[in-house]
Parts: C-alpha cells; structure tokens; sequence
C-alpha cells in the first residue's frame, strides 16, 4: 500500500505524540509519588534569617517548598513542627535539601545542598502504608494518606531532618555545615548591601526583649544537635 506524504506526516506526528506521552510519564512516575509535609523549627534563643529552604526531587523542575512560619522570631520553638499539614498533590520523594540563611548570633553565612537518602525514604513511606502507620494530611478539604518532613536548624551550623509516621521519628539526615563567604547576590535585601547592613536590615524586626536576653547569654551553651529526640505532637 502507498503511503501518500499527508500521511506520513499524521505517522511522524502520531509517532512523535507517543514519544512524548511516554517520555512524560517516565518524568512524572505516577507510581512513586506520595503525600507529604515539610515545616522547618529552630530554637528561639539561636535566631536566623531564612533566605532559601527547599527540597529538589529528581524532577530538575520541581520544587517542592517547605513552611517556615515555626522559624520567626515571635514562634520559634525547637521540637515543633508547623500545626497544620497540608499538600495540593503527590510528588516525588525529595532527593537533596536546598539551605541558605544567615546566623544572628555568630553572624555566620550558611549556604549548601544536602543529599538525602531518598531509597530509606522510600521504604519509609511503604512501611508506613503497609502498618497503617500513615498520617491524616489536609488535601482539598478532606485528608490524604502520607508523612511529614521536619528540617531542625540548630545552632552551630547543624541541620537535622526528620521523616515522622504517626508514631514514629525517623532520623534522615543530620549534617553539619561550614559557613561561606557571602555571595554579592546573597546580600541582596531590598538592593545589594554590604554585610553589615545587611545584617542589621534582615534582623531588624526582632524584639529587643530577644536581643537583650541573647546579650545576657541565654542559652550560650546549649548544643541542640544533641537533643534529637522530638516531642511527638502528632494526635
């Protein structure tokens, strides 16, 4: 049978559609995706400024955002995770953490990538499936089935995160940073700064009462990265 050129080009298309269909798929894996949360903590007495904080999947085009609200200077607690979990859909599961913030109290600069283990992670998540040991996340007013990421700034450069099941705290990844030399772009705040007023900009609305008590020494000491244990604030 001949094949005229109008349809050989309906072929091509067809042919090209299919491609693209599958190469989709495979980017979007359908089948290993899940719920979850992330919310970020830090302890109250060791202050920060949060430039950037992410997970990255193996998706190069996501990014998958993770609440802050318990690292301000009014609600700042170590050991809490942020009240309410929520998601708009499943993702894939997050292969590096993406940290960069600004240290009051040693006015040291942390910016890094931290791998984490995203085939623990993994097993994990089926665990908790397989148990029952999923939690509730708020999805389009009603729950979806999954577990929450907890990232713990603590002082000193150390980062904790944790992968929690309904009753259970899993430690995932616990890394300790190096402070950096701040970039001209990492300084920026409303303009470029220099250093010194960028720092005074960006800690600007913390209470004096914070201030005055971090001067007095509070909690000079302490060495949060030593108190993994959480409490459990899951109902």
């Amino acid at each position: 049978m001949k094949i005229n050129t109008v349809n050989k080009i309906y072929i091509l298309l067809a042919l090209l559609l299919a491609c693209y269909a599958g190469y989709r798929t495979m980017v979007f894996k359908p089948w290993d995706r899940y719920y979850y949360f992330a919310s970020a903590m830090l302890p109250a007495s060791y202050p920060v400024h949060l430039r950037e904080l992410h997970f990255d999947t193996e998706n190069p085009d996501d990014i998958i955002s993770i609440n802050t609200e318990n690292t301000d200077f009014y609600r700042a607690k170590w050991g809490e995770e942020y009240y309410f979990p929520e998601t708009y859909s499943s993702e894939l599961l997050p292969k590096r953490l993406v940290i960069q913030y600004l240290d009051y109290r040693s006015k040291n600069f942390y910016r890094d990538s931290i791998a984490l283990p995203t085939a623990e992670i993994r097993k994990y998540f089926k665990e908790a499936a397989k148990t029952g040991d999923m939690q509730n996340i708020y999805h389009y007013s009603s729950n979806a089935k999954g577990l929450t990421f907890l990232v713990g700034i603590a002082n000193a450069g150390n980062i904790i995160v944790w992968l929690r099941t309904a009753t259970k705290d899993h430690i995932i990844s616990k890394t300790k940073l190096q402070p950096k030399t701040p970039r001209p772009e990492d300084l920026y705040f409303d303009g470029l700064k220099d250093f010194e007023t960028y720092y005074k900009e960006v800690f600007r609305d913390m209470p004096d009462s914070l201030k005055m008590q971090i001067d007095a020494g509070w909690d000079q000491d302490a060495q949060y990265v030593d108190s993994l244990a959480i409490p459990k604030s899951i109902p």
